[in-house]
């Protein structure tokens, strides 16, 4: 991300391809804080300890609201962010930072919503090219985003982050427009051309209206789904998506 891209080039990297690093890497650091979005971090992985089990080495962990992937209650909003935002700034004592950051991203959110025109009649699917579909249900960012660009989620009454669903429901459903979220990982095409090409070749999908109409959206995975302040360009670039594919 652009404006921490420096800093983070800066940071010790402890884990390879991609994976957790192991907890004899991340006690060698000694660490007074842990931190992930993932409850695969923090809550069900067997091979690293969970949020109480980190203070027996001397650090406190702390879970961001969201829970990326996990049901939760419905998201909205970017609530969750600004409550974790504000957490962290009492954590580390930069509540002066944390507020500012907070009022910021508030402030370019309204700047975006004043932009749109909201059209709930419009339906947005994410997909990342899986080989069965496994959409963002309501209780995470994708959902929060696209309900703030003013569309609705074709499956906002899956109460889960994201969760499995069947081909048969995406062409009942029919959505009007495909979120491409790209960089999805391990087990996702990663790249909007490669996604476009599977759901072109697919025949089961050759009726729906988004992939007839060509109607595409391309936001990454790493600015959309998981809580952070890119969240905030995301709904951006969801929004100038919407106002191109819709128009």
């Amino acid at each position: 991300w652009a404006p921490t891209k420096a800093d983070m080039n800066t940071l010790k990297v402890i884990n390879k391809n991609g994976e957790y690093p192991t907890q004899e890497a991340i006690i060698a650091e000694q660490p007074d804080f842990v931190t992930s979005i993932y409850p695969s971090a923090l809550v069900d992985n067997t091979s690293l300890p969970n949020r109480d089990g980190w203070q027996k080495f001397g650090a406190n962990a702390y879970l961001m609201g969201t829970e990326c992937g996990s049901s939760t209650p419905p998201v909205h909003d970017f609530t969750p962010l600004y409550t974790d935002l504000h957490n962290l700034g009492v954590i580390f004592d930069v509540q002066d930072k944390a507020e500012a950051e907070i009022a910021s991203i508030k402030a370019k959110v309204a700047a975006l919503q004043a932009k749109v025109a909201p059209n709930p009649n419009l339906k947005v699917w994410t997909y990342s090219g899986e080989e069965s579909p496994f959409p963002a249900g309501n209780a995470g960012m994708s959902n929060a985003i696209i309900e703030m660009a003013g569309v609705s989620n074709a499956f906002g009454d899956l109460n889960k982050g994201y969760g499995d669903v069947s081909w048969e429901q995406v062409v009942k459903r029919n959505p009007d427009i495909i979120w491409l979220q790209t960089s999805a990982g391990p087990g996702f095409l990663n790249e909007a051309n490669k996604i476009l090409d599977k759901l072109a070749s697919d025949p089961r999908l050759s009726n729906v209206t988004a992939v007839k109409k060509r109607a595409f959206v391309v936001v990454s995975y790493n600015e959309g789904p998981c809580e952070s302040p890119r969240n905030v360009d995301a709904l951006e670039k969801m929004i100038n998506g919407l106002t191109k594919v819709s128009s």
